[in-house]
Protein backbone atom coordinates (compact mmCIF):
# COMPACT_ATOMS: atom_id res chain seq x y z
CA UNK A 1 0.00 0.00 0.00
CA UNK A 2 1.22 3.72 -0.99
CA UNK A 3 0.28 6.26 1.28
CA UNK A 4 1.14 10.83 0.21
CA UNK A 5 0.00 13.04 2.60
CA UNK A 6 0.01 15.51 5.28
CA UNK A 7 0.93 15.20 9.20
CA UNK A 8 -0.09 18.10 11.75
CA UNK A 9 1.20 17.71 15.25
CA UNK A 10 0.70 19.81 18.33
CA UNK A 11 3.03 18.89 21.70
CA UNK A 12 3.21 20.34 24.84
CA UNK A 13 5.18 19.87 28.14
CA UNK A 14 6.29 20.84 31.24
CA UNK A 15 10.21 20.08 33.02
CA UNK A 16 11.51 21.09 36.32
CA UNK A 17 14.85 21.20 37.17
CA UNK A 18 16.36 20.77 40.75
CA UNK A 19 20.25 20.42 41.53
CA UNK A 20 21.45 17.77 38.93
CA UNK A 21 18.39 16.74 37.35
CA UNK A 22 15.62 17.60 34.89
CA UNK A 23 12.96 15.56 34.35
CA UNK A 24 9.27 16.42 32.46
CA UNK A 25 6.31 15.10 30.49
CA UNK A 26 5.23 16.27 26.89
CA UNK A 27 1.63 14.88 25.51
CA UNK A 28 1.60 15.20 21.54
CA UNK A 29 -1.30 15.27 18.75
CA UNK A 30 -0.96 13.93 15.22
CA UNK A 31 -3.59 13.75 12.47
CA UNK A 32 -2.90 12.68 9.26
CA UNK A 33 -4.88 12.67 6.04
CA UNK A 34 -4.30 12.18 2.27
CA UNK A 35 -4.60 9.34 0.11
CA UNK A 36 -3.85 5.45 -0.35
CA UNK A 37 -3.74 2.82 -3.23
CA UNK A 38 -3.13 -0.74 -2.48
CA UNK A 39 -1.55 -1.65 -6.42
CA UNK A 40 -4.24 -4.00 -7.52
CA UNK A 41 -6.07 -0.31 -8.86
CA UNK A 42 -8.00 0.46 -5.46
CA UNK A 43 -7.50 4.12 -4.21
CA UNK A 44 -9.43 6.28 -1.80
CA UNK A 45 -8.63 8.60 1.35
CA UNK A 46 -6.60 8.35 4.23
CA UNK A 47 -7.27 9.14 7.56
CA UNK A 48 -5.21 8.85 11.13
CA UNK A 49 -4.37 10.29 14.50
CA UNK A 50 -2.19 9.69 17.36
CA UNK A 51 -2.06 11.02 20.89
CA UNK A 52 1.40 9.99 22.72
CA UNK A 53 2.62 9.90 26.17
CA UNK A 54 6.37 10.80 26.73
CA UNK A 55 8.15 11.04 29.96
CA UNK A 56 11.80 12.02 30.00
CA UNK A 57 14.67 13.25 32.02
CA UNK A 58 18.29 14.74 32.06
CA UNK A 59 21.05 14.20 34.66
CA UNK A 60 24.57 16.51 34.71
CA UNK A 61 26.73 13.58 36.10
CA UNK A 62 29.72 16.58 36.24
CA UNK A 63 31.08 19.10 34.03
CA UNK A 64 32.23 16.43 31.42
CA UNK A 65 29.26 13.99 31.49
CA UNK A 66 25.83 14.20 31.09
CA UNK A 67 22.57 11.37 30.09
CA UNK A 68 18.81 11.64 29.03
CA UNK A 69 16.53 9.64 28.16
CA UNK A 70 12.60 9.41 27.13
CA UNK A 71 10.09 6.60 26.56
CA UNK A 72 6.50 6.73 25.43
CA UNK A 73 3.62 5.29 24.17
CA UNK A 74 0.69 6.64 21.40
CA UNK A 75 -2.38 5.57 20.66
CA UNK A 76 -5.06 6.13 18.16
CA UNK A 77 -7.23 4.80 14.66
CA UNK A 78 -6.51 4.91 11.16
CA UNK A 79 -9.70 4.90 8.89
CA UNK A 80 -9.30 4.00 5.22
CA UNK A 81 -12.04 5.75 3.05
CA UNK A 82 -12.21 3.77 -0.60
CA UNK A 83 -13.20 5.61 -3.49
CA UNK A 84 -15.67 2.95 -4.41
CA UNK A 85 -18.75 1.96 -2.61
CA UNK A 86 -17.37 -0.14 0.61
CA UNK A 87 -18.49 -0.27 4.41
CA UNK A 88 -16.28 2.72 5.86
CA UNK A 89 -16.16 0.79 9.60
CA UNK A 90 -14.76 -2.27 7.94
CA UNK A 91 -11.46 0.01 7.05
CA UNK A 92 -11.16 1.52 10.22
CA UNK A 93 -8.39 0.08 12.34
CA UNK A 94 -6.50 0.63 15.86
CA UNK A 95 -3.00 1.94 15.71
CA UNK A 96 -0.37 2.13 18.88
CA UNK A 97 3.30 3.49 18.91
CA UNK A 98 5.54 2.66 22.03
CA UNK A 99 9.07 3.92 21.69
CA UNK A 100 12.27 4.54 23.78
CA UNK A 101 15.32 6.74 23.58
CA UNK A 102 18.53 7.04 25.37
CA UNK A 103 21.63 9.30 24.97
CA UNK A 104 24.72 11.06 26.54
CA UNK A 105 27.61 13.00 26.13
CA UNK A 106 31.17 13.08 27.78
CA UNK A 107 33.63 15.34 27.65
CA UNK A 108 36.84 13.07 27.43
CA UNK A 109 39.53 15.23 27.18
CA UNK A 110 39.80 19.03 28.16
CA UNK A 111 43.12 21.17 27.89
CA UNK A 112 43.51 25.07 28.73
CA UNK A 113 46.21 26.83 28.94
CA UNK A 114 46.60 30.60 29.46
CA UNK A 115 45.21 31.84 25.90
CA UNK A 116 43.07 28.73 25.01
CA UNK A 117 41.50 25.73 25.47
CA UNK A 118 41.20 22.27 23.67
CA UNK A 119 38.21 19.77 24.14
CA UNK A 120 37.47 16.55 22.58
CA UNK A 121 33.95 15.08 23.56
CA UNK A 122 31.79 11.97 22.48
CA UNK A 123 28.00 12.26 21.70
CA UNK A 124 25.43 9.08 21.05
CA UNK A 125 22.23 7.70 21.30
CA UNK A 126 19.87 5.25 20.60
CA UNK A 127 15.95 4.99 19.39
CA UNK A 128 13.86 2.07 18.88
CA UNK A 129 10.44 2.16 18.05
CA UNK A 130 7.28 -0.31 17.31
CA UNK A 131 4.25 0.64 15.48
CA UNK A 132 1.33 -1.76 15.05
CA UNK A 133 -1.69 -2.03 13.32
CA UNK A 134 -4.88 -4.33 14.61
CA UNK A 135 -6.69 -6.55 12.11
CA UNK A 136 -9.98 -5.96 10.55
CA UNK A 137 -12.01 -7.43 7.99
CA UNK A 138 -10.51 -6.48 5.17
CA UNK A 139 -7.14 -4.79 6.78
CA UNK A 140 -4.22 -7.73 7.48
CA UNK A 141 -2.76 -6.62 11.37
CA UNK A 142 1.07 -4.78 10.40
CA UNK A 143 4.00 -4.66 13.47
CA UNK A 144 6.83 -2.48 11.98
CA UNK A 145 10.11 -1.54 14.31
CA UNK A 146 13.14 0.72 13.52
CA UNK A 147 16.13 1.37 15.42
CA UNK A 148 18.82 3.79 15.17
CA UNK A 149 22.09 4.39 16.32
CA UNK A 150 24.37 7.56 16.20
CA UNK A 151 27.96 8.30 17.25
CA UNK A 152 29.59 12.13 16.74
CA UNK A 153 32.94 12.79 17.95
CA UNK A 154 33.28 16.40 18.69
CA UNK A 155 37.02 18.58 18.77
CA UNK A 156 36.20 22.31 19.74
CA UNK A 157 38.93 24.86 20.84
CA UNK A 158 39.13 28.62 21.74
CA UNK A 159 42.54 30.48 21.32
CA UNK A 160 43.11 34.10 21.86
CA UNK A 161 44.49 35.53 18.39
CA UNK A 162 45.12 39.15 17.15
CA UNK A 163 42.67 40.91 20.36
CA UNK A 164 39.70 38.23 19.20
CA UNK A 165 38.86 34.90 20.12
CA UNK A 166 39.47 32.11 17.62
CA UNK A 167 37.24 29.60 17.86
CA UNK A 168 38.12 26.45 15.37
CA UNK A 169 35.45 22.81 15.35
CA UNK A 170 35.83 19.26 14.32
CA UNK A 171 33.38 17.22 13.71
CA UNK A 172 32.93 13.43 12.82
CA UNK A 173 29.87 11.61 12.41
CA UNK A 174 28.67 8.05 12.25
CA UNK A 175 24.98 6.98 11.77
CA UNK A 176 22.93 3.47 11.54
CA UNK A 177 19.36 2.90 10.41
CA UNK A 178 17.78 -0.08 10.37
CA UNK A 179 14.80 -2.79 10.94
CA UNK A 180 11.80 -2.26 8.50
CA UNK A 181 11.73 0.66 7.58
CA UNK A 182 14.72 2.51 5.91
CA UNK A 183 18.29 1.56 6.11
CA UNK A 184 22.11 2.33 5.64
CA UNK A 185 25.21 3.70 7.40
CA UNK A 186 26.88 6.94 6.83
CA UNK A 187 29.88 8.56 7.63
CA UNK A 188 30.69 12.33 7.35
CA UNK A 189 33.07 14.83 8.71
CA UNK A 190 32.37 18.49 9.49
CA UNK A 191 34.19 21.51 10.60
CA UNK A 192 34.21 25.52 11.09
CA UNK A 193 36.53 28.35 11.99
CA UNK A 194 34.89 31.34 13.87
CA UNK A 195 36.43 34.74 14.97
CA UNK A 196 35.00 36.95 17.44
CA UNK A 197 36.26 40.36 18.73
CA UNK A 198 33.55 42.97 20.52
CA UNK A 199 30.51 42.81 18.69
CA UNK A 200 32.06 41.07 15.61
CA UNK A 201 31.93 37.46 14.18
CA UNK A 202 33.65 35.75 11.09
CA UNK A 203 32.85 32.23 10.88
CA UNK A 204 32.90 29.75 8.06
CA UNK A 205 31.62 26.45 8.68
CA UNK A 206 31.82 23.33 5.71
CA UNK A 207 30.82 19.84 5.84
CA UNK A 208 30.88 16.67 3.72
CA UNK A 209 29.98 13.50 3.22
CA UNK A 210 32.91 10.87 3.50
CA UNK A 211 31.29 7.33 2.37
CA UNK A 212 27.48 6.31 2.11
CA UNK A 213 25.88 2.29 1.49
CA UNK A 214 25.38 4.52 -1.71
CA UNK A 215 29.12 4.19 -3.69
CA UNK A 216 28.11 6.59 -6.36
CA UNK A 217 26.20 9.39 -4.47
CA UNK A 218 28.36 12.97 -3.22
CA UNK A 219 27.05 15.35 -0.92
CA UNK A 220 29.24 18.53 0.20
CA UNK A 221 27.74 21.85 1.91
CA UNK A 222 28.92 25.34 3.38
CA UNK A 223 28.21 28.38 5.11
CA UNK A 224 30.14 31.79 5.54
CA UNK A 225 28.67 34.77 7.43
CA UNK A 226 29.59 37.90 9.07
CA UNK A 227 27.73 39.28 11.79
CA UNK A 228 27.65 42.61 14.38
CA UNK A 229 25.66 42.73 17.80
CA UNK A 230 25.79 45.46 20.05
CA UNK A 231 27.12 45.01 23.89
CA UNK A 232 25.54 43.68 26.73
CA UNK A 233 22.28 45.75 26.62
CA UNK A 234 21.55 44.60 23.04
CA UNK A 235 20.97 48.69 22.20
CA UNK A 236 22.34 50.10 18.63
CA UNK A 237 22.96 48.55 14.99
CA UNK A 238 23.31 44.86 14.77
CA UNK A 239 23.54 43.57 10.99
CA UNK A 240 23.96 40.24 9.79
CA UNK A 241 25.13 38.74 6.40
CA UNK A 242 25.48 34.49 5.81
CA UNK A 243 25.69 33.02 2.19
CA UNK A 244 25.11 29.39 1.98
CA UNK A 245 25.86 26.65 -1.00
CA UNK A 246 25.04 22.81 -1.05
CA UNK A 247 22.96 20.62 0.44
CA UNK A 248 23.79 21.84 4.23
CA UNK A 249 25.71 23.68 6.30
CA UNK A 250 27.07 23.48 10.47
CA UNK A 251 29.14 20.50 10.02
CA UNK A 252 28.16 16.82 11.20
CA UNK A 253 25.56 17.59 13.26
CA UNK A 254 23.57 17.58 10.21
CA UNK A 255 22.98 13.73 10.70
CA UNK A 256 21.39 14.40 13.81
CA UNK A 257 18.54 16.94 11.68
CA UNK A 258 17.72 13.74 9.82
CA UNK A 259 14.81 11.68 10.01
CA UNK A 260 16.68 8.55 8.76
CA UNK A 261 19.21 7.70 6.90
CA UNK A 262 16.93 7.39 3.58
CA UNK A 263 17.63 11.14 3.58
CA UNK A 264 21.40 10.51 2.18
CA UNK A 265 20.17 8.40 -1.00
CA UNK A 266 20.96 9.34 -4.10
CA UNK A 267 18.55 11.93 -5.16
CA UNK A 268 16.50 12.68 -2.11
CA UNK A 269 18.85 15.97 -0.78
CA UNK A 270 18.79 17.77 -3.87
CA UNK A 271 22.27 20.13 -3.60
CA UNK A 272 20.98 23.84 -3.10
CA UNK A 273 22.18 26.56 -4.96
CA UNK A 274 23.79 29.76 -3.63
CA UNK A 275 21.70 31.00 -1.06
CA UNK A 276 22.21 34.23 1.23
CA UNK A 277 20.39 36.31 3.71
CA UNK A 278 21.02 40.03 4.87
CA UNK A 279 19.58 41.33 8.46
CA UNK A 280 19.70 45.10 9.00
CA UNK A 281 17.92 46.00 12.60
CA UNK A 282 18.57 48.26 15.46
CA UNK A 283 17.93 47.86 19.55
CA UNK A 284 15.72 50.39 21.44
CA UNK A 285 15.12 50.69 25.32
CA UNK A 286 11.79 50.57 25.86
CA UNK A 287 9.54 52.39 28.24
CA UNK A 288 9.74 49.62 31.53
CA UNK A 289 12.45 47.76 33.04
CA UNK A 290 15.06 46.28 30.65
CA UNK A 291 12.70 45.74 27.93
CA UNK A 292 14.20 46.11 24.37
CA UNK A 293 12.47 46.63 20.95
CA UNK A 294 14.30 45.59 17.86
CA UNK A 295 12.62 46.76 14.49
CA UNK A 296 14.17 44.84 11.26
CA UNK A 297 14.96 44.30 7.87
CA UNK A 298 15.81 41.08 6.37
CA UNK A 299 16.01 39.86 2.68
CA UNK A 300 16.69 36.68 1.21
CA UNK A 301 17.76 35.40 -2.62
CA UNK A 302 18.20 31.74 -3.60
CA UNK A 303 18.42 31.06 -6.74
CA UNK A 304 14.97 32.96 -8.82
CA UNK A 305 13.21 33.48 -5.51
CA UNK A 306 13.62 36.61 -3.18
CA UNK A 307 11.90 37.48 0.41
CA UNK A 308 11.57 40.36 2.23
CA UNK A 309 11.07 40.22 6.12
CA UNK A 310 9.55 43.07 8.45
CA UNK A 311 9.15 43.16 12.10
CA UNK A 312 9.61 43.71 15.18
CA UNK A 313 11.15 41.85 18.13
CA UNK A 314 10.37 42.64 22.30
CA UNK A 315 12.83 41.12 24.62
CA UNK A 316 12.33 41.73 28.15
CA UNK A 317 15.12 39.96 30.44
CA UNK A 318 15.10 36.50 30.02
CA UNK A 319 11.47 36.05 30.75
CA UNK A 320 9.41 37.29 27.85
CA UNK A 321 10.46 37.06 23.99
CA UNK A 322 7.65 37.89 21.31
CA UNK A 323 7.85 39.18 17.93
CA UNK A 324 5.47 40.47 14.67
CA UNK A 325 6.74 39.73 11.29
CA UNK A 326 5.72 40.15 7.62
CA UNK A 327 7.19 38.75 4.72
CA UNK A 328 6.44 38.54 1.24
CA UNK A 329 8.62 36.16 -1.15
CA UNK A 330 8.80 36.39 -5.26
CA UNK A 331 10.09 34.20 -7.49
CA UNK A 332 6.82 31.71 -8.10
CA UNK A 333 3.95 31.73 -10.25
CA UNK A 334 2.66 34.56 -8.07
CA UNK A 335 4.16 36.05 -4.88
CA UNK A 336 3.31 34.95 -0.97
CA UNK A 337 2.87 37.24 1.25
CA UNK A 338 2.51 35.98 5.56
CA UNK A 339 2.21 36.99 9.28
CA UNK A 340 3.91 35.97 11.99
CA UNK A 341 3.27 36.40 15.19
CA UNK A 342 5.29 33.80 18.10
CA UNK A 343 6.29 34.49 21.74
CA UNK A 344 7.73 32.96 24.83
CA UNK A 345 7.79 33.36 28.48
CA UNK A 346 10.02 31.51 31.20
CA UNK A 347 8.45 30.96 34.20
Amino acid sequence: MRLEGEVDTATIGVDVAWGQWLAGLAVSHSDGRGRFSDGRGGAGEANSNLTGVYPYAYYQLNRRTSFWGVAGYGGGNMRLMPDETAPAADAETDINNTMAAFGGRSAFSINSWERGRLEFALRTDALLTKTSADATRVIEAADASTRRLRLLLEATGSVVVGGGLLSPTLEAGLRHDGGDAEQGTALELGGGLAWRSGGLTLQFNGRGLLSHADDAYEEWGYSAGIQYEPGVNGRGIQLSLVSTGGASFGGADQLWEMPDASGMTRGSGAMQGLRTEFELGYGLGAIWRDALWYPYLGVESRGGDQALNLGVKLNSGTRLNAGLEYGRRSGGESPVNAIMLKGSYRF
